[in-house]
C-alpha cells in the first residue's frame, strides 16, 4: 500500500467499542437516558450495534462530551476504568491473567497496550525502590477526554495489578498530572493513595511485588495470547513502531543533554525533516515530546535527594533555575521545592 494511504487522520484513530460500551453503562448505572446520550453526542440509536469492533476517536470524543453533559463528572473515569478487568479486554487481557510474575504482566502491558488504549504511550522505570508505570497521551486531545481517558487508564491497570495480586498487598499510588477535581476527597476514600497536580500521570508501586507469582499462571496459554496480540499488532498500523513512541524511548537527557532533532532522525534512520513530517501526522512535535520528557526527569531527580535544585535545573538543559522553576510550575502548579515537600507526606 503507498505510503501515503497509510497516514492517519487522528480523529479517525480506532477505538475498542468496549470503552463506549463502558461509558453507556454508567449513563444506565446513573439513571440517565442512553438514547438521550446517543442524540446529544449525534450518533444513530444503533451505533454500538453497527458492524466493527472498533469506532472512531471522533465519535467517542462526541460520546465522553454527552455523557459529561448526562450524569456529571464525579470520576467516572476512573470508575469506568475500574470496571474494566483484564478480561474485558480480548487477547491481551488473557496473556496478563496467564502471565507467571507480575513483572512478566507488566512486560505484556508495555508491549501491547496501545491494542486496547489507541493513542495512550505506556513507559516503565524503576526509580529506588518504586516501580513506575507512567502513560501519556500521544496526541494533542482537551477535557474531558484527555482526563477521563488517564482517569480510565490508570485505574484500569490498578485493578489489573489487585487482581493479580489477588488483593495481596496490592497497595500502590495513583499520579494524575491535572489539578485538584472536585471529587477529590470521595474518590480518595475510593482508591486510597491519590496525588493530582503531579508532573506526570503515572501509577506506583514497591518493586518487590514484580516477582510476585500470579496464581492463574498458565505457560500455554500465555504462549497462545502472545502469539495472537502480535497477529493484532501485525495488522495495525497504530503499533508500538509508531514514530511518537519510538521518539519519546529516544529522548533520554545524556551529559549533552537531550538529543535534538537531527540527532533522533539519525537514531531512527530519517531524515530531519521526515522525522518532522512524521511527528505531525501523528499530532505531535519534537518540542512537545521534548517538554513531556523534561517534566518527566524532572520527577525522577527532585525524588533524589541528593541533587539540589539548580543541578536538576542544569541536567534538564535549563540555563538559568528560575526557568525550570516556572516550567514546573505550569506543569504541577507548584514549585520544585514545594513538590519536594508532597513527597515527604
Amino acid at each position: 500500500m503507498p505510503a501515503n494511504k497509510k497516514q492517519k487522520d487522528w480523529v479517525n484513530l480506532p477505538i475498542p467499542k468496549v470503552f463506549p460500551q463502558n461509558y453507556l453503562s454508567l449513563v444506565e448505572q446513573r439513571g440517565g437516558s442512553v438514547p438521550h446520550v446517543l442524540r446529544q453526542a449525534k450518533l444513530k440509536p444503533d451505533f454500538l450495534t453497527q458492524p466493527g469492533t472498533e469506532v472512531s476517536l471522533k465519535d467517542f470524543h462526541y460520546l465522553v462530551n454527552a455523557v459529561v453533559e448526562s450524569i456529571g463528572d464525579d470520576g467516572i473515569g476512573l470508575e469506568a476504568g475500574y470496571q474494566l478487568p483484564p478480561t474485558a479486554y480480548g487477547n491481551f487481557g488473557y496473556a496478563l491473567l496467564c502471565s507467571e510474575t507480575l513483572k512478566q504482566a507488566v512486560e505484556v502491558c508495555e508491549r501491547f497496550w496501545h491494542l486496547i488504549a489507541r493513542g495512550i504511550d505506556v513507559h516503565t522505570s524503576t526509580q529506588n525502590d518504586e516501580f513506575i508505570v507512567e502513560l501519556s497521551l500521544r496526541i494533542e486531545a482537551d477535557d474531558p477526554l484527555r482526563k477521563l481517558s488517564l482517569e480510565g487508564s490508570v485505574s484500569s491497570i490498578y485493578r489489573g495489578f489487585q487482581l493479580l495480586l489477588n488483593n495481596n498487598e496490592a497497595n500502590g499510588e495513583l499520579w494524575f498530572d491535572f489539578p485538584d477535581p472536585h471529587y477529590k476527597n470521595p474518590i480518595i476514600k475510593k482508591f486510597g493513595h491519590i496525588r493530582y497536580g503531579m508532573p506526570a500521570t503515572q501509577f506506583r508501586f514497591n518493586k518487590n511485588q514484580l516477582d510476585h507469582k500470579i496464581e492463574m499462571a498458565n505457560p500455554t496459554g500465555f504462549k497462545f495470547a502472545i502469539e495472537q496480540c502480535e497477529r493484532e499488532d501485525a495488522l495495525s498500523d497504530f503499533g508500538s513502531s509508531q514514530t511518537v513512541s519510538r521518539v519519546r524511548k529516544e529522548m533520554v537527557f545524556g551529559v549533552d543533554g537531550y538529543p535534538d532533532l537531527e540527532e533522533l532522525s539519525q537514531k531512527l534512520n530519517m531524515t530531519a525533516r521526515t522525522l518532522r513530517r512524521k511527528l505531525e501526522q501523528e499530532g505531535s512535535k519534537y518540542s512537545t515530546l521534548l517538554e513531556q520528557a523534561r517534566r518527566r526527569d524532572a520527577v525522577n531527580l527532585l525524588d533524589s535527594p541528593d541533587l539540589d535544585i539548580q543541578k536538576v535545573a542544569e541536567l534538564l538543559g535549563y540555563a538559568d533555575p528560575a526557568n525550570f522553576t516556572r516550567a514546573f510550575r505550569n506543569w504541577t502548579g507548584q514549585t520544585p521545592s514545594q513538590y519536594r515537600e508532597t513527597r515527604k507526606k
